[in-house]
Order: structure tokens, then sequence, then C-alpha cells
């Protein structure tokens, strides 16, 4: 087995199960680490626009891990759209890259919205676009994982539901 497939192993282990994790703070510090071991395997894999969109993104899930929003983590959080276009001018390879940037485009929206549901549904959208990147860049372990993570964000998201719904109808009840 590469150095590659190794860490592509462990990274899709990551993501399978971080989007199961419940709360957005644990979604965010589980999508954190996956998005670490990503970045490596992209990087052995030579797919530069992939490594260094994974690095913002964990920029971006730091920065918003904290509750509420500080000027500095808007402003570091704000700062990886400019940062986002110079390395995919950087590292242009193609529609690997404008992949990776969609992608990276979309979970960025997802990071900044303030619940779970809203981070499930922009990496649901970021999802498609690194499918694509994955099979322009022939990475078998990020194509399943970004699979497997849509699956498990639409299993979270229903389960938060039937949650909601539960503490709803408990409310409404006479005690």
């Amino acid at each position: 087995m590469s150095p590659a497939d190794t860490v592509g192993a462990v990274a899709f282990a990551l993501v399978a199960l971080w989007p199961l994790l419940k709360g957005r703070r644990a979604m965010l510090l589980g999508q954190a680490v996956s998005a670490l071991a990503f970045g490596v395997h992209y990087l052995l894999l030579r797919a530069h626009t992939g490594a260094a969109m994974t690095a913002l993104s964990l920029v971006q899930g730091l920065a918003v891990l904290p509750a509420g929003r500080s000027g500095w983590r808007t402003v570091v959080f704000a700062a990886t759209v400019p940062a986002m276009l110079t390395l995919v001018g950087v590292t242009w390879h193609g529609w690997s890259s404008l992949c990776a940037a969609v992608g990276l485009l979309l979970s960025t929206a997802g990071r900044w919205h303030g619940t779970a549901l809203g981070l499930r549904l922009g990496f649901l959208g970021s999802g498609v676009a690194w499918i694509c990147h994955d099979v322009i860049t022939g990475s078998p372990y990020g194509l399943a994982a970004d699979v497997l993570c849509m699956a498990t964000l639409v299993i979270g998201a229903v389960r938060e539901s039937r949650h909601s719904r539960k503490l709803a109808s408990a409310q409404r009840s006479p005690a």
C-alpha cells in the first residue's frame, strides 16, 4: 500500500465518523481532523489545489469553532476566500482545481451558517464538487469518503429532525 493509500484510508475512516457527531462544534472538530488527513492525502497524490482547499477548510473550521462570532474570527474566516482565489490561481490544474474551489465555496457557506442543519446542507453541496475532483484526480478514498459523508450527513439530519420533533411534542403535551 502506498503512502497516499495509507493516508487516504485513515482520512476515509475519519470522514466516516464526523458527520454522525452530534452538534455543530463536534462536527466542525471532526471535519477539521479529516480535512487535515485529506490534505496530506492530496499532497501525496500531487493534487495541490485539493490540498490547498482542504488546508483552508481547516482554517475555516477552526475559526468558526468557538460559539459566537468575534471580529478576529470573522476576519480570519473571510480571508480564506481571497486566499482560495490566490491558491487556485497558483495551483491551477484545470477542472480538478475548479471542482476543489467550488467545493470549498459551498462548504464555506455551510460553515458560516450558525446551525448544524446549515452546516450539513453546505457540505452536501460541497460533496458533489469534491466527488468530481476525486474522480478527476484519481482518489478512490476521496470519492468513497465524499459519497459516505453525504449519506451520513443525510442520516444525521434525519436523526436530528426526529429528535427535535420529539422534544417539540413533549413540550406541547400536558404534564
